[in-house]
Formats: C-alpha cells, sequence, structure tokens
C-alpha cells in the first residue's frame, strides 16, 4: 500500500479515500472531495501517478469558542462548525493582563467582549459615606487570544459594597428604514449629587449615552440584572439596600428592596411596571421587616434574589426567578426561597407567576436555580438542578431539564449525561439546538435536538485539560465551561441563536 502525504494535517477519511483511488481505478491522476464538519471545509484526497496526498481547501473562521485552563495556562480553543475537534488556538489574551474571565461575552457584528475593573478610589454619596469607584474597560476581540481595548465607564458601589455590572449583547432593532445595533452595560453609579442609580448605558459601536431610568432618591442602588425581551424591548430587576450603618439618612421603611423598569426604545426612556406580583412573598414579608434591627436579613434577602429570561414573543418572556421570603416576618431570622416561573408582559408592565417549582433553604433555591434558561423554538428550555438527596451533594447529581411553551406546561426531560460538576452552561446554537459542554473523559461539547430530551456528543473541546474535581458547591464545570457563538459561516452570528427574532428586528417574531 503506497504511503499517503497529509499536506495541511491529518485526516483519516482522507487517507481512505485517497487509497480507495488508488485501489479502484488504473486511472493516473484522480481527485476526490469531502465536507469537512470539523473545519467547514473540504478534504481533497489525490491520486497523482504513483504519489497520494491529502490536502485541506476552504477552510473557514473560527467562529466558536470556548476558554479553560491546560497545563496552567488559560486557553483559548476554537472551531468553524463546533463539530469534530477544536483547535487550541492560544493563550487567552496574554498581553492585555484581563483576569477572572471564564468565558468571552458576545458583543456582536462577529465580535466577542469582556471587562476588566481597576479600583480608582472614593467618591461621597448622598448620606456622606465613602463609595467604591471603579473603573471598567471593555475590550473586543475576534479570536479570544487578543483584545483590543475599546471604552470604557466609571461605576460606583454604595459603602462597604462591590460594584456590579452587566452586559447586555448586540441587537438590530427598530423599523425597517430606521434598524439600529445596540449593546448595553446595566451597572451602578452616582449623579453629581451623591444619588445612587442604575445606569443603562447604550452603546451603538461608536458612541455612548446614558439611557433615561428611573431611581428613587436617597435610597441605596445596588445590582440590577436585565433581560431582554424582544429587539428595543428590555426589562430590568434593580435593587435597592437598607443600610447597614448608624447616622444614615435614607428612610429604610420605604426601601422597596426591588424595582422593576420596562423599556420599549432600547433603553431611551424606561417605565416602571405595573405589576410585580411574581415576586409578592418578598414584598409581602421583607420588605415589612421591622426597622431598625433587620438590615442585614433585609439585605441578605435582596442580594439573593435572581431573575432569568427568555424571550417567548415579542411582548413576552418566560421568566425564571429566586424568590426568598420570610416564613415569620418580625419575629425570627428564618430566610427561606421559593423557585418560580412567571410571565413578564411587556404590553401590560407586568410580572406575573405560573409555577413554583422549588421551596426551601436559599442556598438550594439558588443551585436549583443557577443553570438558568435559554429560549428556543416553541417556548424555553429551563436547567434545574435538584435537591436530589441533600444540598452537599447537588453537585454529583445531574441537571435535569424543563421544557415550557408558555410557563404553564412543563414536560420534565431525563436526567443529563454527567453531574453538575461536570456539565456546563446550556445555551441555543440554532431554534431546535441546545448545547452544553461536559466533561465524559474529555471536555466535549454535547447537543440536544429534542429540549434535552436526549444528547449525543458533537465535538471534543480539548482532551489535554484537566479533570474536574467534585466539591460541595460546585454546581456547574469550570474549566470550558461554556460555548460563545460569534459567527457562522464567517458571517456575525445573533445573540440569541435559539430565538434569532429576539435580537434582530429584520426576523419577524412568532405571532
Amino acid at each position: 500500500m503506497k504511503p499517503v502525504k497529509y499536506r495541511d494535517g491529518f485526516s483519516g477519511q482522507g487517507g481512505k479515500d485517497a487509497t480507495f483511488l488508488d485501489t479502484s481505478s488504473t486511472v493516473p491522476y484522480l481527485k476526490k472531495r469531502r465536507f469537512d464538519p470539523a473545519t467547514g471545509g473540504q478534504v481533497v484526497a489525490h491520486k497523482r501517478g504513483d504519489f497520494l496526498e491529502v490536502t485541506h481547501e476552504g477552510l473557514l473562521e473560527d467562529g466558536f469558542y470556548s476558554l479553560g485552563m491546560i497545563a496552567g495556562e488559560k486557553r483559548v480553543v476554537g472551531s468553524a462548525t463546533a463539530r469534530g475537534r477544536f483547535t487550541d488556538r492560544g493563550t487567552f489574551i496574554a498581553d492585555d493582563g484581563l483576569l477572572g474571565v471564564d468565558r468571552i461575552r458576545y458583543y456582536g457584528r462577529g465580535l466577542g467582549l469582556d471587562t476588566a475593573s481597576t479600583l480608582l478610589g472614593t467618591a461621597t454619596d448622598f448620606d456622606g459615606k465613602p463609595c467604591n469607584a471603579y473603573k471598567l474597560q471593555t475590550y473586543r476581540t475576534r479570536n479570544g487570544t487578543r483584545f483590543v481595548p475599546f471604552y470604557d465607564f466609571t461605576a460606583f458601589a454604595p459603602f462597604e459594597y462591590g460594584t456590579q455590572f452587566t452586559f447586555v449583547p448586540g441587537e438590530v432593532y427598530g423599523p425597517a428604514g430606521a434598524r439600529k445595533f445596540q449593546s448595553a452595560y446595566v451597572f451602578q453609579s452616582l449623579d453629581p449629587s451623591g444619588q445612587h442609580y442604575h445606569a443603562f448605558l447604550r452603546d451603538d459601536g461608536t458612541t455612548r449615552v446614558l439611557g433615561d431610568t428611573l431611581y428613587l432618591p436617597n435610597q441605596l442602588a445596588t445590582y440590577a440584572a436585565p433581560a431582554r425581551i424582544a429587539p428595543g424591548r428590555h426589562v430590568f430587576m434593580g435593587a435597592y439596600l437598607r443600610p447597614h450603618y448608624s447616622g444614615s439618612s435614607v428612610d429604610a421603611a420605604a426601601c422597596p428592596g426591588l424595582v422593576f423598569q420596562f423599556t420599549d426604545d432600547a433603553g431611551a426612556s424606561w417605565s416602571e411596571a405595573s405589576s410585580t406580583a411574581l415576586f409578592q412573598e418578598f414584598f409581602d414579608t421583607i420588605q415589612t421587616l421591622p426597622v431598625p434591627g433587620y438590615a442585614t436579613m433585609f439585605n441578605t434577602a435582596v442580594n439573593a434574589c435572581g431573575f432569568y429570561a427568555a424571550p417567548l414573543s415579542a411582548s413576552r418572556a418566560l421568566a425564571y426567578v429566586v424568590v426568598p421570603y420570610a416564613p415569620n416576618p418580625g419575629a425570627d431570622f428564618v430566610l427561606k426561597a421559593k423557585v418560580k416561573l412567571g410571565i413578564v408582559d411587556a404590553n401590560a408592565r407586568t410580572l406575573l407567576s405560573t409555577l413554583t417549582l422549588f421551596d426551601g433553604e436559599v442556598n438550594a433555591a439558588l443551585a436549583f436555580w443557577s443553570g438558568g434558561c435559554v429560549g428556543v423554538e416553541g417556548g424555553a428550555v429551563v436547567v434545574t438542578r435538584p435537591l436530589a438527596t441533600v444540598y452537599t451533594n447537588i453537585q454529583n447529581e445531574p441537571p435535569v431539564l424543563l421544557f415550557t411553551p408558555d410557563g404553564v406546561s412543563v414536560a420534565t426531560m431525563p436526567p443529563a449525561p454527567q453531574p453538575n460538576y461536570c456539565t456546563g452552561v446550556v445555551t441555543a446554537i440554532a431554534p431546535g439546538v441546545i448545547v452544553a459542554p461536559m466533561y465524559d473523559g474529555a471536555h466535549s461539547l454535547y447537543e440536544s435536538r429534542d429540549r434535552g430530551a436526549t444528547w449525543r456528543k458533537r465535538a471534543v473541546l480539548t482532551d489535554q485539560a484537566a479533570a474536574p474535581v467534585s466539591d460541595v458547591g460546585k454546581f456547574q464545570l469550570e474549566d470550558f465551561a461554556a460555548l460563545t457563538f460569534l459567527r457562522r459561516n464567517g458571517q456575525p452570528a445573533g445573540a440569541t441563536p435559539g430565538t434569532p427574532w429576539a435580537s434582530d428586528s429584520r426576523i419577524a417574531p412568532p405571532t
């Protein structure tokens, strides 16, 4: 048998094709092309007289990325198709000093983004307290190995708290003839008079402008959790704390804990929700805790609130939330929490409850909810981490996915193939395809085309990284835990591949 030369890298199928050409015909010059799912190009087998060789043609640019530690160094792996085997593309941002990043964020226009935070000093708020000020520097990237500085802004935090900020991935919004691109950051800020507020910083790729968000004077605004409903239509949950220090001018009894705002114009203007019944247990018990004496319990409950959403239509989204409550408000310091489904209605400005999935200890509720939800064709997939035995064993239990078209009817899928500590973030790469990194002896990518009912291996991210270790509180794979989808066939991907219409007004939403 004649040897085969591999000009652009080994291909088992290419070698078989070359050998077949040699043994099946006496014609001296033959060629056979075959699509290569690992690269998006073609593997070409050549018979050239007495020589056999395999080449690759039409290699596509990577569009899918993941990152994690290999031999003590954070590395980026990439693929054009998220099939076959990902390729190690090098050290993750080796020369930019961007630390603490566990994935490349989706920016839009085929680019990724991440953010570095640097403490600048302090600024005095309306209550006379020094509040930490942070410079947030954004970087954009095309491949995860080189990040280019983009823009920076300043965020603040209430006294003795750290700042929190959330990126809203890019979208195309607006009607035909007036469509625009926008991404955004939601973060904590101080106005010139020292008032705390939730800022919504809008970025069109060239300029940045603040949206006209609502705020409560003389209150301590902390984190905010935004969610997309449709192009240009968003909601966010803004959190407020009671002062934990003496001598404050804050009206603690008037502190709402949570405030929900809606926008229909991509964050230019905002209006308050007309109903927040989804969080009724919080408002009935936590907000009514006596003043003083319960500031720590109040703030613990506020910080334990959770809010995810998945688009369902042009005006409605599924809400997947954690709602802390006090079983005996004012009588003791016991906190519990429910994990609930609900519906966010942008037209009615309401957040309404539909189902309770869990009711118990706060830490178990947060673990149950931590997998999030993702919009897909016909509804949403919800990731749950049930408390099968005890809290200290959740990491060893497999996640269980639910599918719901409306927040009311729920189909429970079989347990996922791997336990929580070996399973990464569930995302969508097409309306009918969800994926999740899983460790099965290698760091692999699994896909499901039936909303999590069955899974099959799609690709190997890397077999060079260490195996994950089970530990209490480790509810998710740590390395190579997320897939970032930036481009398909060299063209920019959308922010919401499972519901393409939700981030691109050029695509008609479901009726």
